[in-house]
């Protein structure tokens, strides 16, 4: 999915290593795992959780599309 995002509307995006996980998910609030969230200037924008199989249903799409839709408010 993620490759699928990668340098579109020069979004960046960050994994977190498993040791590293327990701190970064309590502080950006994030109950899920795996999950993707969408942050822009700070603030959660989305976030798309894990099913009970650890499948994120979402797609790149989904996810351009969402960075487009805070990208066009961004504009006005």
């Amino acid at each position: 999915i993620l490759e699928g995002v990668k340098g579109y509307e020069d979004a960046k995006i960050i994994t977190v290593k498993s040791e590293d996980a327990k701190k970064v998910v309590k502080k950006l609030r994030i109950r899920n795992f795996p999950s993707i969230a969408l942050f822009h200037k700070g603030d959660k924008i989305d976030v798309w959780k894990a099913d009970m199989d650890g499948e994120v249903d979402c797609s790149a799409d989904d996810i351009k599309k969402a960075i487009g839709d805070v990208m066009a408010g961004d504009a006005f």
